[in-house]
């Protein structure tokens, strides 16, 4: 079979709840290793979205060695409105109107505790909630059988490329990004996790991160995937 680049949506419901996410499957012309990125989880951090729907956009899968699965809008309802979770509807209004700081929920839920933030929820629950359902949807797709499954953030400022690892093995492979700044996080669930840092798109992070989020959204929607 020749190298291949396919798209797939996922969609899945908890009750009235309908969530969904695009991801690339990207097979190369020889056997190899599987790499599944991650990108989108929090909205506020259009960074990883931006450069991975880039590169998806100019990969040629002949070129490749083994299997890429990337997942460049992990969190769209959090994307669209700028927050690092998804804000409710019936809150956004408000929220939009708080002064948000880097990190902080603008309703003052706690990020570790809310049940929506998606990088705190791995490997999910298929009868969970709908962003637990959403992350096993990722997780089964994407990323259970990859040999390094690589997660994009950013700081919420200007900052140089950093990699948070958490065993050995994302040691490892953060070496081979020649990474300046490492660091190491006591633990990673489910483990072999390497986590990517950038600086932002442009400026400064907080409440100007809203309307970076909904650019960068929009100029992936129209020119790097597939319509939803």
């Amino acid at each position: 079979m020749g190298a291949t680049k396919k798209w797939h949506y996922e969609e899945m419901r908890c009750g009235k709840a309908l969530r969904g996410f695009w991801w690339c499957e990207i097979r190369g012309s020889r056997p190899g290793p599987k790499l599944a990125v991650i990108a989108g989880q929090h909205g506020m951090e259009p960074t990883g979205p931006a450069v991975l729907a880039n590169l998806l956009h100019e990969l040629n899968p002949s070129r490749i060695r083994g299997t890429l699965c990337a997942i460049p809008l992990a969190n769209v309802e959090a994307l669209r409105c700028g927050f690092e979770c998804e804000i409710p509807r019936r809150e956004l209004a408000r929220a939009l109107k708080l002064s948000m700081k880097p990190g902080h929920c603008p309703l003052g839920l706690k990020r570790n505790t809310c049940g929506r933030n998606l990088n705190r929820l791995w490997p999910g629950n298929r009868r969970g909630s709908i962003h637990e359902r959403l992350v096993a949807a990722m997780w089964e797709h994407v990323a259970v059988d990859a040999d390094c499954v690589i997660d994009m953030h950013c700081w919420q400022d200007w900052g140089p490329p950093g990699a948070i690892f958490y065993d050995e093995a994302s040691l490892t492979a953060a070496r081979h990004f020649h990474i300046p700044y490492l660091h190491r996080y006591p633990q990673s669930d489910p483990p072999g996790i390497l986590t990517l840092c950038a600086g932002m798109l442009s400026g400064t992070g907080g409440q100007s991160s809203i309307s970076k989020g909904q650019s960068a959204l929009q100029f992936i929607r129209a020119e790097r995937l597939p319509p939803a």
